[in-house]
């Protein structure tokens, strides 16, 4: 697969796991720079649920003004609408409003009796979903790169303890330095 028809997601997976490879022969290098992974992903997993959670509270907002716009639409009309009936014409506003379902038959006449920020307030609903979907994936994958980090600092420690015992049975192993 071609640079250019790799998707981001791909791109930081592959790097990921170029990250977690250990080299067991130059141990000292491999401590060194694991806490500076740790760090580094774990900054990433923050930032991803920082913008997780900002999404989420735009879309609640975003939800809410629609919410209320057709509950007033509803009134002006003189139509009495239960609660139930009208979170389900919000989810058939963004429904109509998203590219997800072209070509299904949808009852969206209510929708012509909306005033016409409706349509912009359901566009930008769309698109913050789409960005909480695509934040909160990357900010599992920055959460399990932290995790396998984790696991990799004990495979570290094994590989240590072993390259010490090497050291000091047979005078050879993989740490750097003088033997006593």
């Amino acid at each position: 697969m071609t640079q250019e028809n790799r998707n981001p997601k791909q791109i930081i997976i592959e790097q990921i796991t170029k990250d977690l490879s250990t080299n067991l022969d130059n141990l000292d290098s491999v401590w060194t720079n694991h806490p500076i992974l740790l760090i580094r992903y774990g900054a990433k997993q923050a930032e991803a649920e920082r913008i997780v959670s900002e999404e989420k509270n735009r879309i609640e907002g975003l939800e809410s003004a629609l919410y209320s716009l057709v509950r007033a639409a509803r009134n002006m009309n003189g139509t009495k609408t239960s609660e139930s009936s009208v979170e389900a014409m919000v989810k058939q506003i963004e429904r109509h409003y998203s590219d997800d379902d072209i070509g299904v038959s949808l009852k969206t006449t209510f929708i012509d009796e909306l005033p016409e920020r409706v349509e912009v307030i359901a566009k930008t609903l769309v698109k913050a979903r789409e960005r909480y979907n695509e934040t909160k994936e990357l900010s599992d994958i920055y959460k399990a790169a932290v995790e396998a980090l984790k696991h990799r600092r004990d495979m570290i420690v094994q590989a240590s303890k072993k390259a010490i015992l090497d050291y000091e049975i047979l005078g050879a192993g993989t740490f750097s330095g003088k033997k006593a």
